[in-house]
């Protein structure tokens, strides 16, 4: 998968916009001035932020439960749905 590597962190917050860096690089930019408030917007820099943890934490998960096959189904057709959505895939 063709993702830049992180941490991705949150820098250069500029009301309304916060910036989502990678090695100095913007790799996002969460605001607007038209729509949403200054909390929604760092919430959402915060979630795009984290997004290269969740998938690690996601791809280790789902190795462990193919492994050892103890999570429910259920959990199981969520982390895969939401792996193959962050892959690029549709689900």
């Amino acid at each position: 998968m063709g993702t830049t590597p992180g941490p991705w962190i949150i820098e250069g917050q500029t009301d309304p916009f916060a910036y989502i860096t990678a090695s100095g690089m913007v790799v996002a930019r969460c605001g607007s001035r038209d729509e949403g408030s200054p909390g929604e917007h760092a919430s959402n820099a915060h979630l795009i932020a984290s997004a290269p943890d969740l998938y690690a934490a996601c791809e280790a998960f789902e190795k462990s439960w193919r492994d050892s096959g103890g999570v429910g189904g259920d959990v199981r057709e969520l982390i895969a749905a939401a792996l193959t959505k962050a892959r690029g895939g549709s689900k």
